[in-house]
């Protein structure tokens, strides 16, 4: 799990076309939570996800930086400052 490739059919990958794909909304994801089923990797997932609601900004970046450096995820350096653009466009 620690090389995310996430927990059988528990908790989805993060090292997934999920991820590359929806990696604007995974700052929502990991603040809100998710309790709508998600295909990842050609799986379906449909456990809800628990938000992190005590997490900062600062936190949801370092996150989001280190997930794309060790996952490979291809996606250009987080800022604070689209995290920030990020959560205020979060549907919650």
């Amino acid at each position: 799990m620690d090389d995310g490739t996430g927990l059988k059919r528990v908790y989805p990958p993060i090292k997934s076309d999920y991820a590359k794909e929806n990696y604007d909304n995974i700052v929502c994801i990991v603040k809100h939570g998710l309790n709508e089923p998600i295909l990842v990797n050609n799986i379906e997932y449909n456990l809800p996800m628990e938000p992190i609601k005590q997490i900062n900004e600062f936190q949801l970046t370092n996150l989001l930086n280190y997930m794309n450096e060790a996952f490979e995820l291809g996606q250009k350096f987080q800022s604070i400052q689209n995290t920030r653009i990020q959560l205020q466009n979060c549907e919650k």
